[in-house]
């Protein structure tokens, strides 16, 4: 005989037990779920019904409870690739049917609901095209140039691209200097051809030639943020811009890392954008913020997890912003998919978790990958 534990979580009770056991099983599991007892595993036991029953009677049964308890979010709903494999074909038919009419529904809809159950997340590419994939307006392909702009994230970014057969190119900033004053202070000196910074680290040189070629013959520039915070000069405020200075972090004494104020990362990234096009006025403009989180900080906050949430909240709302008075560029969501979606899963871990990489700070090569498999859905296969 199966613990209560077992019966309502150990799929392999589905495929093992007494028909008349399965039956009132499934009746408990059904009555209470009917009654909004919103307990996730009775729905994933519920699902383990649908996916290992050896009876159709059961398998139906749990199939046409579980529709009624999604129904009753009025949203949509994605299921999870894997587990729709697995089924029988009635229930596998019945469930896509009923997906499909589900996510037509929320499309319509004005509301737009956050996902209840892990189940929903599971395969990001599944949940972005069926959630979270905006309408586009250009189409990137493989014989267009790409250039990628900011920290680790773009470089994961560009490589991945790479990989694909797109040429891609990649000019990395520091972590801890990947904000909206550093970028400005890179394109308008090539703006205004001064190249007299890269003097400073001569290491850099070539790095800085390739990104100013890249630049001018880029057909598209994804542009990925990192911080909304800045290192401010102790005795008169100003915000610290050279990027060379991630290479010299003794130089940080008499700096008191800040939040950027929005309306300043707003000024910022508008000066941004123009210098974009004033170099390349036909390059198509991506916008990212990075997923990965703060290294570290310095300053007056009471640990880097919080200055991370500052920093990012920042980013985010400077987009949104930029966003909202019309700014030439296009958002993509990296930072929500990671941060926001991939965590919500039950597994795979989203950071930390590669066998040659377990930085709690680094998305994980599924995740990174499996974003790029949205941005690629998104942008490149339009």
């Amino acid at each position: 005989m199966h613990s209560s534990a077992n019966v309502l979580f150990d799929t392999s009770f589905w495929d093992s037990s007494p028909p008349r056991l399965q039956t009132k099983v499934l009746s408990t599991i059904s009555s209470r779920l009917l009654h909004h007892d919103l307990d996730g595993r009775l729905l994933i036991s519920l699902m383990a019904a649908i996916q290992a029953s050896t009876l159709e009677e059961i398998r139906s049964e749990a199939c046409r409870i579980f529709q009624v308890i999604i129904s009753r979010r009025n949203s949509g709903v994605s299921f999870p690739r894997q587990w729709l494999e697995s089924l029988k074909t009635n229930q596998r038919d019945s469930l896509l049917k009923f997906q499909g009419s589900t996510l037509a529904k929320h499309q319509s809809s004005i509301i737009s609901k956050y996902p209840s159950y892990p189940f929903e997340v599971q395969d990001l590419d599944v949940f972005y095209a069926s959630y979270m994939k905006r309408p586009s307006t250009f189409k990137i392909e493989r014989g267009h140039k790409i250039l990628t702009l900011g920290s680790c994230f773009a470089i994961n970014v560009a490589r991945h691209l790479s990989s694909k057969g797109y040429s891609a190119e990649s000019f990395e900033l520091g972590e801890l200097v990947n904000n909206t004053f550093t970028n400005l202070f890179i394109l308008k000196n090539e703006v205004e051809s001064h190249s007299d910074w890269v003097s400073l680290q001569p290491s850099m040189a070539d790095s800085v030639r390739k990104f100013k070629a890249g630049l001018g013959s880029a057909n598209f520039v994804i542009l990925t943020l990192g911080l909304g915070l800045a290192f401010f000069r102790d005795e008169d405020g100003a915000p610290l811009r050279d990027p060379l200075y991630s290479f010299r972090k003794e130089h940080y004494r008499g700096y008191t890392m800040k939040p950027i104020p929005t309306d300043v990362n707003l000024s910022n990234l508008r000066k941004i954008i123009s210098c974009i096009h004033h170099i390349n006025p036909k390059a198509k403009i991506i916008v990212t913020l990075s997923p990965v989180p703060l290294d570290g900080c310095k300053g007056s906050f009471a640990s880097a997890i919080e200055a991370d949430c500052i920093s990012k909240s920042i980013g985010r709302v400077t987009l949104a912003l930029a966003e909202s008075e019309g700014l030439d560029f296009t958002y993509f969501p990296s930072f929500e998919l990671v941060r926001w979606v991939a965590t919500a899963r039950q597994s795979p871990p989203s950071f930390g978790g590669d066998i040659d990489d377990c930085y709690l700070r680094h998305p994980t090569t599924e995740v990174i990958e499996s974003v790029m498999e949205c941005f690629i859905d998104q942008y490149c296969n339009a």
